[in-house]
């Protein structure tokens, strides 16, 4: 059930029993961006008119952050992914490009790893889920204990003075868009759902030793998926190293590392991450159809197939004239066994005859076959026993047909008399066939 609001605003869809906020603007196709831990789909405002210009833009509050419900649940990273792929549905939403942040990267390829037919490209940006290495805040948020602590270390008091140092900073333009991205993650654990929900999700995924999840064994599955790796190269989080990791498990895919940035590129550079989004979709288009272009086609048409390649046309070729040698051999099989019945002759004795016929004459063995068979069927139905006189005439009609034949210099299955065509066009063309 989904819950209409602006659509510049929120707007929010029901779930088994759970409401999830999404953000969404513009059209065409679709574009997914999934937040990190601890954030929500604010950390994309800047970007998402920028996308929108040219697609439709999906950013959902995953499952226990920001303005979705943050129930006592599953929040590994296989129950994102099936949640995602829930809320696609409910959007009828059947392909998109899938965009995952930090945490948000992990849940973006394992939903490629679970639900492949979904993911036409995926776009990684600073990603989680690709090796040990993870800052140590996060390792020791993840030990035992640490619900006692977070509320000791976000207390009310200090959220308040934060908020105030944060408002300056932002007047006088001092603040950087990573200290605010890491303020309002801080400044969300005040709350007890989303501190009770961001552990869970942290345990699923870190512990004392660093990141316990890594993806790096399975990259190399669906690696037809085009693949853009996004990193900043002063990340103080998750190391650039992770990024030239990807690429070097799948070699395909597209990376971008960018100067001066640490983990969140999406809210330090905007613009540029962007553009390479952009860019990467236009690029991945072309090869798409490029390569739909270059396959054969997969329907005969109608005009005598001269758009099929050459190797379809030669197999054709050979198949017809099979066909056609075959349908020879039965209408001389039958035209031989008229001639046993009618000279009550040996079968030897019938093909030799025969086939003198058609080297005296010059006529097709099919076509002599056929003139024979509609001679025999002169003056007869099909249930009639020929008798001893229709046998005559059959006889001498034959004859005068290798008569009139043998006398034509032509040679020209066309001189076959017109009433014995007809007949065997129309008449007979079963008894043939």
């Amino acid at each position: 059930m989904t819950y209409a609001t602006s659509r510049t605003d929120f707007e929010y869809v029901e779930m088994h029993g759970e409401r999830i906020a999404y953000r969404e603007a513009g059209s065409g196709e679709v574009v997914v961006l999934l937040h990190g831990m601890a954030g929500s789909s604010d950390s994309w405002q800047q970007i998402i008119p920028l996308l929108a210009h040219r697609y439709r833009v999906i950013a959902p509050d995953l499952l226990g952050h920001g303005r979705s419900d943050k129930p006592r649940s599953d929040y590994s990273l296989g129950a994102f992914a099936a949640g995602l792929r829930d809320l696609l549905d409910e959007l009828d939403i059947s392909r998109v490009t899938l965009v995952g942040h930090s945490l948000g990267g992990g849940v973006a390829m394992q939903f490629l790893y679970q639900h492949p037919e979904y993911c036409q490209r995926l776009v990684l940006v600073s990603s989680g889920g690709l090796g040990p290495d993870v800052g140590w805040i996060l390792r020791l948020l993840s030990a035992p204990g640490a619900e006692f602590v977070l509320p000791l270390i976000a207390p009310n008091v200090v959220l308040a003075i934060g908020n105030r140092i944060r408002s300056w900073l932002r007047a006088t333009r001092l603040g950087s868009p990573q200290a605010e991205q890491s303020w309002q993650a801080y400044s969300s654990l005040s709350d007890p759902p989303t501190r009770s929900a961001f552990l869970r999700t942290l345990r699923s995924v870190v512990d004392y030793r660093g990141q316990s999840v890594s993806a790096l064994s399975r990259l190399r599955l669906r690696a037809e998926t085009p693949t853009l790796v996004i990193w900043g190269d002063q990340d103080p989080i998750i190391p650039v190293d992770h990024g030239h990791a990807v690429h070097e498990a799948r070699p395909n895919s597209t990376l971008t590392v960018l100067p001066r940035l640490g983990h969140f590129p999406h809210v330090e550079a905007p613009a540029e991450v962007a553009a390479a989004i952009d860019e990467f979709i236009t690029g991945s288009r072309r090869d798409e159809e490029y390569a739909a272009d270059q396959l054969p086609p997969t329907e005969c048409g109608t005009g005598g197939g001269e758009d099929l390649p050459e190797v379809v046309l030669e197999q054709r070729s050979i198949i017809e004239g099979l066909v056609e040698d075959l349908e020879a051999r039965q209408q001389t099989a039958v035209a031989v066994g008229l001639l046993m019945g009618l000279r009550g002759c040996s079968h030897t004795a019938a093909d030799n005859e025969f086939r003198a016929a058609v080297d005296e004459t010059g006529i097709a063995a099919k076509d002599l076959a056929r003139a024979l068979v509609a001679e025999a069927s002169t003056d007869t139905t099909a249930d009639a026993v020929p008798t001893h006189a229709h046998r005559e005439q059959v006889q001498a009609r034959w004859a005068r047909l290798l008569a009139v034949r043998g006398r034509d210099d032509n040679h020209d299955s066309a001189s076959i008399p017109a009433q014995t065509r007809v007949r065997f066009g129309r008449e007979n063309e079963a008894m043939i066939c």
